[in-house]
């Protein structure tokens, strides 16, 4: 046999065949919808800032068109835009399958534009295949939306009236700040289709892609084949969303993975035209394939992937709120991506080849120095995890505690329970632990410090601690609304004042700051500005008896009787049983001159607490304005018995015994007993005066205070 010379082999260039009828093009073709599709994500992007800047402009726009909103109405029945989105979607998906992912996502997006961007620079990202992490978004699926659910029906609460919430003053409340949102695009874009390939977040982390991959198994909408199909694989290697399509149309007649995002970019590749979007049986209805299907190749071992769920599960608990920054759902992705680096670094120590992407880590047994390097930084990543564990243990019994602490201290023991006092004293050895062992300083952490110092009743320390949180994040309401009370306790009402303006600027519906505003503005004389702070709080929770009350008796101070009577009213409609309300009610009738319904009110209020010394004056004064002098001396001597040393009160009994005639027979009743009894002696000297005998009473009164 002759040779040919090396020359002309390597001078020959493949020559490409002819394509003619039958022939199979050897190059892809590009599609023609990913332009298309990109134009739409634009688009929705484009709404995003729109949706933005409406809120920016105006103060106040639609809640926020995301998925996770649906919590929200779940929790607090809050019927919100994004719950009914999702509604919708889900919906949609039946019919038309998972198209929503494909074409208006903008995790999604991103992924693609990381992917299309790596593929420019000549790194084609590997698809990553798990046996057990594709569970990853079923699991955060049912933690987010049902599992709080069953703790609802397993604890007896009842679930929350709807009540209508489609528009918002607070529109970024729900979602993280500057850099946190750009460790979430940077995790969940360039990261997750590096290390899990492309749609990675979406097949190991989206917990709004189980919903849709469930439902899409009952849609009639699917990507379906013709006869004219000769299984090319055009179609597979373009699926972004790693579907073999190629070989489910050639087993189903259909694409039947719940991963396939419908981006119909595999129907417009196909050299034969053979793929459409159709409706017809869905995947729970495909039958039998028509013959045996190719078994899936995992990259890991089964010991591998336990390793790795072992892992991602104590990333995921060490990153989840990690120093009161990273939230649910970055939380997902950087546990997953850990979780492959970790088992990865570890198979660099056994495995005799490890690669990953274009990067040798172990060829024949020995390591590279790229492996040298991938081990280390694989260390470092390790310790930081387990250091992060450690500390989210000690946050999250200190949290705990503090609960038990709160829970206890709201009860009937109150402030003093032991059991309250020791949950709060290990509540704060917790917290300091994560204070100072903690890589950065948390605002929220020092927040929890001062609020377990409240408990303790160190004021001075609560007061350092939340000065801190204050200082290092001046947005953290909750941190301004606990230093404002610590400051009133201490009388510094004006500081107080200030605080708590700023915690409702920053949270309008933080409970109660409100109503503590009003009352600290009071404090300093400032009325009107006091009644705004009071109709901020009635308009925060117009089911508030209380808020509603301190709006009534301010407004009825500044001269607004009958407004003042009506919100008033409104409280008692609220809480029928609460005495101060009736009381009040009592007040601002009695100033309108409406003295039998003021006499009324004020008998309600002392039939719902029999001590209250105050109601039984009022009928008493009541009583001596309608003429009727006996049964004033007798509710006032019930107040009197109540509050024996209550000037008022007991000046005013004084009083009706004059306008009675019994001033007399009543002061001679008392003289024994005013030699051995001070509430006796007390009562006697106030006899006196209203006979007008002021010297007599001016020894009682010096008698009874010591004098």
């Amino acid at each position: 046999m002759s040779s040919i010379p090396r020359d002309v082999v390597a001078r020959a260039k493949p020559r490409r065949p002819k394509a003619g009828r039958g022939a199979r093009p050897l190059e892809i073709r590009p599609s023609k919808r990913s332009k298309w599709r990109a134009a739409v994500l634009v688009l929705v992007h484009l709404i995003i800032a729109v949706h933005i800047a409406h809120w920016l402009i105006t103060g106040r726009t639609l809640t926020p068109v995301e998925p996770s909103e649906a919590m929200q109405t779940l929790e607090q029945g809050w019927l919100n835009v994004g719950f009914i989105l999702f509604v919708i979607l889900i919906l949609g998906t039946m019919v038309f399958g998972r198209f929503f992912c494909g074409w208006a996502c903008h995790v999604v997006a991103y992924q693609d534009l990381c992917g299309w961007i790596m593929k420019k620079i000549g790194l084609k990202p590997k698809p990553f295949r798990s046996r057990l992490l594709v569970f990853v978004p079923i699991f955060a699926a049912f933690y987010m939306f049902i599992w709080p659910q069953v703790v609802r029906v397993w604890e007896g609460r009842p679930f929350p009236k709807i009540v209508y919430h489609l528009t918002t003053d607070s529109f970024w409340e729900t979602f993280p700040g500057l850099w946190i949102t750009l460790l979430t695009l940077g995790v969940c874009g360039p990261l997750i289709v590096l290390f899990l390939g492309n749609k990675g977040f979406c097949t190991y982390g989206c917990p709004y892609g189980a919903f849709f991959g469930a439902v899409d198994r009952l849609a009639v909408g699917k990507i379906r084949v013709t006869d004219a199909c000769d299984g090319c694989g055009h179609c597979t290697a373009m699926c972004t969303s790693n579907v073999r399509v190629h070989e489910e149309v050639k087993l189903y007649g259909m694409v039947v993975d719940s991963g396939c995002m419908k981006c119909m970019d595999c129907i417009s590749v196909c050299p034969k035209n053979a793929l459409y979007f159709g409706f017809g049986k869905t995947s729970l209805m495909k039958g039998r394939p028509t013959e045996k299907r190719r078994q899936k190749k995992y990259d890991f071992t089964w010991a591998e992937d336990l390793a790795m769920v072992a892992v991602f599960g104590v990333s995921l608990y060490a990153f989840r709120g990690l120093y009161n920054a990273i939230p649910f759902f970055l939380s997902l992705g950087l546990a997953s991506i850990t979780a492959v680096l970790i088992v990865q670094a570890v198979r660099t120590l056994y495995t005799p080849n490890v690669r990953m992407q274009r990067v040798q880590f172990r060829i024949s047994k020995r390591r590279t120095r790229s492996g040298m390097v991938f081990l280390i930084v694989s260390a470092l990543l390790t310790a930081f995890v387990a250091h992060s564990a450690v500390l989210q243990y000690h946050v999250n019994e200190g949290n705990r505690q503090l609960e038990k602490a709160q829970a206890l201290f709201d009860g009937p023991g109150g402030a003093g329970d032991p059991v309250a006092l020791e949950a709060a004293r290990n509540s704060l050895k917790h917290m300091t632990w994560s204070r100072r062992y903690g890589l950065f300083a948390v605002a929220d952490t020092e927040h929890k410090l001062g609020s377990i110092y409240r408990f303790l009743d160190d004021d001075e320390m609560a007061e350092l601690h939340l000065e801190r949180a204050v200082e290092l994040d001046p947005g953290l309401g909750a941190a301004q609304y606990a230093l404002a009370q610590v400051l009133a306790a201490d009388g510094r009402m004006a500081a107080a004042a200030d605080h708590l303006q700023r915690a409702t600027e920053i949270d309008p519906e933080l409970p109660g700051a409100q109503q503590d505003l009003g009352a600290a503005l009071l404090a300093l004389d400032r009325p009107q500005e006091a009644l705004e702070a009071y109709e901020a709080a009635v308009r925060q929770n117009p089911g508030d008896g209380h808020a509603r009350l301190n709006l009534g008796m301010l407004m009825a101070r500044l001269g607004d009787l009958r407004g003042g009577r009506e919100q008033i009213e409104e409280a008692i409609a609220l809480e029928p049983t609460l005495p101060e309300a009736h009381f009040d009610l009592a007040l601002v009738l009695a100033q309108e001159g409406k003295f039998p319904e003021a006499y009324e009110a004020a008998g309600r209020a002392s039939e719902l607490d029999s001590d209250f010394a105050a109601a039984r004056f009022i009928m008493g004064r009541l009583s001596l304005q309608m003429g009727e002098p006996e049964r004033a001396i007798e509710h006032l001597s019930d107040a009197k018995r109540l509050s024996p040393f209550d000037e008022e009160i007991v000046g005013a009994w004084a009083d009706a015994i004059a306008q009675a005639g019994r001033l007399e027979e009543t002061i001679g009743s008392l003289r024994e007993p005013a030699e051995r009894d001070r509430a006796s002696a007390f009562a006697l000297a106030f006899l006196y005066l209203a006979a007008g005998e002021e010297e007599p009473a001016s020894e009682l009164f010096d008698r009874v205070r010591g004098r």
